[in-house]
């Protein structure tokens, strides 16, 4: 092997060695960029929410009966993001249970009710006949969830003792991860329901009402990163050795 020989060799083998470690580095940094940056900016959020409905006793008071009925709530976020909670509502109903009138047409009901994408159900023998808002609120303070943090709500209501058989919790939250991009408030319909009202947010803070057509494109639009997750827990308030 000549000298020269010996000097290309050494030297391709100086520039092997150079792009080996140039290229560790950069895929170092892009192993950094991708997890630190790219991924959690990725990462899809969705608010976790659980709720627990219990029994707070009963008591007379002038003369009529209230039951106590206790509701805890947690919002989890979940993703490796920043969360930012919107405003967010709870709802209790209670319903009243009749005898159904028409048994034989519960095959009938039970198919319209598949094909309305709804998560309602159909009894053969049984179902609400009166429903009432019984009360409502904010469900949790608006606030920003940082990955894995959670947020608690532990609050007290009273129904009539024994004018409802059923009572039903309904829960909904909307959360972003860029709260400059848009907006939610809610209206009161005059049922006592709840109604949702999202606007659209342009770079100066102007607000542009979104149509109920287009509310289901906004939730989940990458560019504004609007979510709404909602619970719903239904419980008996008939009691046991109770009529």
């Amino acid at each position: 092997m000549t000298a020269s020989t010996r000097s290309f060799g050494e030297s391709l083998n100086t520039w092997v060695q150079t792009l080996a470690i140039l290229a560790a580095g950069g895929w170092a940094v892009y192993t950094f960029v991708f997890k630190e940056i790219w991924a959690p900016n990725a990462a899809p959020i969705n608010v976790s929410l659980t709720m627990e409905i219990g029994d707070g006793g009963r008591k007379a008071i002038s003369g009529k009966s209230l039951r106590a009925i206790e509701l805890n709530v947690s919002a989890t976020n979940p993703s490796s993001r920043t969360v930012h909670l919107m405003p967010s509502v709870w709802q209790a109903i209670g319903y009243n249970v009749g005898v159904a009138q028409a048994p034989e047409s519960f095959a009938k009901r039970l198919l319209g009710i598949l094909g309305t994408g709804a998560t309602k159900y159909e009894q053969r023998y049984a179902g609400a006949v009166r429903s009432e808002i019984l009360a409502g609120g904010r469900l949790v303070p608006d606030s920003i969830l940082q990955p894995s943090e959670t947020v608690h709500r532990r609050l007290v209501f009273y129904v009539p003792d024994d004018r409802f058989d059923s009572l039903e919790v309904i829960t909904a939250i909307y959360s972003t991860v860029s709260p400059e991009k848009a907006a939610v408030t809610w209206d009161v319909e005059p049922s006592g329901g709840f109604k949702p009202i999202i606007y659209r947010l342009d770079d100066k803070g102007g607000r542009t009402l979104v149509s109920n057509e287009e509310m289901s494109e906004m939730i989940g639009a990458k560019d504004v990163g609007l979510q709404l997750t909602a619970a719903s827990h239904e419980q008996s308030l008939w009691r046991s050795g109770e009529r």
